[in-house]
């Protein structure tokens, strides 16, 4: 099943059971129709200009679309700007944007080797665990026939 909604293709994806929003670069998936046509209504919504982007927070890295932008005072009384990012997981969520970066080509390429090499690092880590399991043991024996002084 395809179907255009506001000039953009909503496509029925059998082997994920989703339906599938392409959107400029990006794409969003819902296993709700309804939920896929909502998101693509409040893109349209403001007059603000929507930009794919990927962020990082403490959970990784997300891909979504930037809904809106305002200038807001962080911890310690230091000014900043927050955006509101559409994830692609149907979610929203406020990021500051020294967290938010484009979604493009060069972006996406320079994420894959961020992601290669945190599986390295995760294997090294993995490594040294085994390591430190193989250590030989200090153990110490108590003479129980001898009593204390």
């Amino acid at each position: 099943m395809k179907e255009i909604y506001k000039g953009y293709e909503i496509e029925y994806l059998e082997q994920i059971g989703k339906f599938n929003a392409k959107i400029g670069q990006s794409s969003y998936d819902n296993e709700s129709l309804s939920a896929v046509k909502k998101y693509i209504d409040n893109l349209e919504k403001k007059d603000f200009k929507r930009v794919d982007v990927i962020i990082n927070d403490y959970t990784g890295y997300e891909y979504g679309t930037i809904t809106s932008c305002v200038k807001s005072r962080h911890y310690g009384g230091h000014e900043g700007i927050d955006c509101w990012i559409s994830l692609k997981n149907g979610s929203r969520k406020k990021m500051d944007i020294k967290s938010v970066y484009l979604d493009n080509e060069k972006n996406r390429e320079i994420l894959d080797d961020i992601i290669k090499k945190e599986q390295e690092i995760k294997g090294i880590k993995q490594e040294i665990k085994n390591l430190h399991l193989s250590f030989e043991k200090y153990t110490y024996e108590i003479n129980l026939s001898e009593e204390p002084e």
